[in-house]
């Protein structure tokens, strides 16, 4: 079974989207809200794949991005950054400062990000 790492600062909508994402496919979901334990948290499940927040507190989504691609245990898991920010358009023009390739905008379509799953571990 695959697994998938949420990395949320909002805890509800971690919850919402791992309902969603639980029902609808074969997937398991797990969620971490808190950015500190981010990597430590990704290290131990190994998912197949992470939405990461890019705005939360503490530390930022590219910055635990940057540390997830450091290690070599997490270096290969696709990242989805997860933004309310940054349009597509202006995401794709600064994908370079904040080190990640794929993107969804909040509030996020669930037809979207189902297309992304299974595009990068389906």
């Amino acid at each position: 079974m695959k697994k998938i790492l949420i990395i949320d600062d909002e805890k509800e909508f971690c919850e919402a989207i791992k309902e969603q994402v639980e029902l609808s496919t074969s997937f398991y979901v797990e969620t971490c809200s808190r950015a500190a334990l981010a990597v430590q948290r990704a290290g131990l499940i190994k998912p197949d794949l992470i939405l990461l927040d890019i705005m939360m507190p503490g530390i930022t989504g590219p910055e635990i991005a940057a540390q997830l691609k450091n290690s070599e245990e997490t270096k290969n898991i696709p990242i989805i950054f997860l933004t309310a920010v940054l349009n597509e358009d202006e995401a794709e023009k600064h994908k370079h400062l904040i080190g990640g390739e794929y993107f969804l905008g909040k509030p996020v379509k669930f037809e979207d990000l189902l297309y992304m799953l299974n595009k990068l571990i389906g």
